[in-house]
Order: C-alpha cells, then sequence, then structure tokens
C-alpha cells in the first residue's frame, strides 16, 4: 500500500514500528513517502529511488508542524519529480499565506491545521530555506485530521468531514481532476 508521512500504518497494539515508520502516541504513522509492509508484526515504509535536494519547481509532500501567522512550517517527506527522481529535504519548508491561494489570505490557519498532509510545489529556495506554494490546482491539503478529535476526516468534495464528531472543516484541498 503506498502512503505518505503522516498516514496511519497501525497501532503499537497490533505492529511494531520498523524503518520509516513512527510512533506518535499509541499509532505508528508514515515517516516517508512509499510502500507500507508488515513482516513479524512489524510495520516499515519503503521509500522508493534514491533521495536528492528539493529544487524549485519540485512537487513534494509534507505534514503541517506549525502554525505562526502568516506562516505555516512544514516538515517535508518524498515524492517523485516530473522526471521521475525522489525528492527529500531534512527540516522545514516554509508556507507564506500569500502563496495558499491566489488574492487575499488573512490567516493560514484557516487555510491548512496542525497534521494536515500537504501536496505543495517548491516555489525557491533562498539559502537554507525553502519556499513552498499551494495555489495551483492539484496541490493543497490531501490528508486532513479533525480539529477536535484528531480522526482521519474524509474528503467530501471541497470539505472534510469528521465522521466521530460529525464536524465539517474547511482546508484548502488538492483539487482532485
Amino acid at each position: 500500500m503506498k502512503v505518505v508521512p503522516g498516514q496511519l500504518l497501525g497501532t503499537e497494539e497490533e505492529v511494531m514500528p520498523g524503518a520509516n515508520a513512527v510512533l506518535e502516541g499509541s499509532d505508528i504513522v508514515a515517516s516517508a513517502v512509499g510502500e507500507a509492509e508488515v513482516k513479524n508484526k512489524v510495520v516499515t515504509v519503503r521509500a522508493q529511488g534514491i533521495p536528492v535536494m528539493v529544487k524549485p519547481g519540485d512537487i513534494v509532500v509534507g505534514r503541517v508542524e506549525a502554525v505562526f501567522e502568516p506562516v505555516a512550517l512544514v516538515n517535508l517527506g518524498l515524492d517523485r519529480t516530473k522526471d521521475g527522481r525522489q525528492v527529500t529535504l531534512p527540516g522545514y519548508a516554509v508556507l507564506h499565506a500569500s502563496h495558499v491561494r491566489s488574492g487575499f489570505v488573512k490567516n493560514v490557519h484557516d487555510e491548512v491545521k496542525i497534521g494536515d498532509i500537504l501536496k505543495a510545489r517548491v516555489e525557491e529556495i533562498k539559502r537554507e530555506d525553502v519556499g513552498l506554494t499551494i495555489k495551483e490546482k492539484g496541490l493543497g491539503v490531501i490528508i486532513a485530521f479533525c480539529t477536535n478529535c484528531r480522526t482521519k476526516m474524509e474528503r467530501r468534495g471541497p470539505d472534510f468531514y469528521c465522521g466521530v464528531c460529525d464536524r465539517v472543516e474547511k482546508r484548502k484541498t488538492a483539487e482532485i481532476d
């Protein structure tokens, strides 16, 4: 099964975390993009390809770790570029409010939440800072978690729905063709 960073792989009662799988509370989640597999009650994520540094124009997947207006800090995972190479970058990238949507964005927190998994494009790299954008069609939140109960939400059109809390939350979603 193909997984992205933050995706639930199991619980510590079921399996033990292996390579590219981390324990968050009692949940085991992926820390890389790749194929998840379970052997001898150990879940691992087999990252594909040889990781290289990102460059402007690359599409990356990352998890929102913090929001400090007017930016969100995103922990980058792995994804493939148009030419098939896999990219990775240790540390955080920055998603500024001006790179979320066309037009004015008052609060980044209204568009992305902590824990959300994003698909973004590398906009620029200055020194060690990586700037992201999710303005384009196909970029934005691909997996959301309820801000009330932290349950993975179901996508319903442009919004996300929590079956546990019966909440509907808005995000800047990655439009699906």
